[in-house]
């Protein structure tokens, strides 16, 4: 009884160490993507501007196990089939998306989604992934953390339905045809996101113009611009300020150096712009682009845009038009023309000219006017003649006006029509008057001359001794 219940012991203890002392083989293979972002170039970003960020991928995946079966074969290394993956292994990221998000309102990510597919065990993307980086005015210098969200599914278990005998030993010939043979799977994946931060800083520093004077601009016309650059950031070193030609502004003296500017500081520069003849009157974008070294003795740039406003041009209108005689053909006359400044701008040295066409011309098309102030009004005289065959109608002459503006700069401005009325002759001219009188006179003169001689030969002939004693 005594053997028994020893052998009992034994057996009972037998059956407890067994399982104690022979550990488990990993007989599955286990793994699965390991993806690890990397920033390429350049992580830092200036206030109040857009850059790149550029990233990669790397595949860090492993597996563990032994690989005892057709399952655990595909599992581990895949399945390759006429040089063509037909299975890859549990290692490698699948339908892989990438997306930058950002948290914080001064730093955005524009369009931060990109596809980038399958990316084995070991392997990093052949392409870098760009993500626009926009950096507001306001934004702190400093370091910002962003989230880069990797989805990707990958192949968590596989049944190889159909294996060919021995595999990957030297198959039996009898087993399968390498020529016909289809390999069968059944595959279950798993889709997974892995959530990676990405740290950014922002530097430098952001010019914005604060104020902006204007010294009446106007379409055509050249003036200066005086804009307040305020710094938004750290100190900037070697500052210029440059006027960029676009839209309505082409510069005449276009930078400016400011030296160094400390943060939160404001500095004021002046430009000198030239205005396009097409310009309209309005409130119009100035560039002007702002370079510097921040205090790593790195060169940057800030763009900044002042509204600049464009005046109307200096208008002038005729109010009235007189004929000093009559203009009739033939004729010439005294036309007096008077013109007003209809701006609210002053004007130097006006002089208003005429072009007399067909069947006009003249004489005298120039009259020096002066100054012409706001809203004030000057009378200009001309002559003006009319051909003998102009027909008695109402006609347009072009008058313009060319003067200096309060910079001292020459303009001319839009034609503006005179109307004059040529009417029909009452009687003959004046100089038509006076050469028949001219006529009348040399006629009537001629004949008296000529009667007075021939009464003195008639008189000679009849008593030709008086005339011989005379003689």
């Amino acid at each position: 009884m005594r053997h028994l219940r020893r052998l009992c012991i034994s057996l009972t203890l037998l059956v407890l160490v067994i399982p104690a002392t022979t550990a488990p083989v990993l007989a599955a293979v286990e793994g699965s993507p390991d993806i690890e972002a990397l920033i390429v170039g350049d992580d830092q970003f200036q206030v109040g501007a857009t850059g790149t960020l550029e990233i990669v991928l790397q595949n860090k995946g492993t597996f563990e196990g032994r690989v005892t079966g057709a399952d655990d074969q595909v599992l581990a290394y895949g399945y390759a089939m006429g040089g063509m993956m037909a299975a890859y292994p549990c290692t490698t990221a699948q339908n892989m998306t990438v997306t930058v998000e950002s948290s914080n309102p001064v730093v955005e990510v524009v369009g931060g989604t990109a596809y980038v597919g399958a990316l084995a065990r070991s392997a990093v993307t052949q392409q870098k992934l760009p993500f626009d980086i926009r950096v507001y005015r306001h934004a702190d210098v400093g370091s910002y953390e962003l989230e880069l969200r990797v989805s990707y599914e990958y192949i968590k278990d596989v049944d190889w339905l159909n294996p060919p005998d021995s595999l990957p030993l030297a198959p039996d010939p009898d087993a399968y045809n390498p020529a016909t043979y289809q390999p069968h799977f059944d595959f279950t994946f798993e889709e997974r996101t892995e959530v990676i931060p990405i740290t950014v800083k922002v530097a430098g520093s952001y010019f914005e113009a604060v104020r902006t004077g204007v010294d009446h601009l106007r379409p055509g016309s050249t003036g200066t611009v005086t804009v307040t650059l305020g710094n938004n950031g750290e100190t900037a070193y070697d500052v210029t300020a440059e006027v960029i030609p676009s839209g309505n502004f082409v510069p005449v003296d276009r930078a400016s150096y400011l030296g160094t500017v400390n943060a939160g500081a404001r500095v004021e520069t002046v430009f000198k712009v030239a205005v396009s003849d097409d310009a309209i009157a309005k409130t119009s974008p100035l560039t002007i682009e702002v370079q510097y070294r921040d205090k790593n003795d790195v060169d940057r740039t800030s763009t900044v845009t002042a509204g600049v406003e464009i005046s109307p041009d200096i208008g002038f209108e005729i109010v009235d038009t007189e004929i000093d005689g009559t203009l009739a053909p033939g004729s010439d006359v005294e036309l007096v023309v008077s013109i007003k400044n209809s701006s609210d701008l002053d004007t130097n040295d006006a002089v208003a000219r005429i072009n007399a066409t067909d069947p006009f011309s003249s004489t005298d098309d120039t009259a020096y006017i002066g100054r012409l102030p706001a809203g004030g009004t000057q009378v200009a005289r001309f002559r003006l003649s009319a051909d003998d065959d102009a027909m008695p109608k109402a006609y347009g002459i072009d008058v313009e006006v060319k003067y200096r503006d309060g910079n001292g700069d020459f303009y001319t401005s839009e034609s503006m029509k005179a109307t004059v009325q040529v009417v029909e002759n009452q009687g003959l001219p004046l100089e038509t008057l006076i050469l028949i009188a001219v006529l009348i006179v040399g006629l009537g003169g001629g004949g008296y001359l000529g009667w007075k001689a021939w009464t003195r030969r008639r008189r000679i002939a009849a008593h030709p001794e008086r005339d011989a004693a005379t003689v």
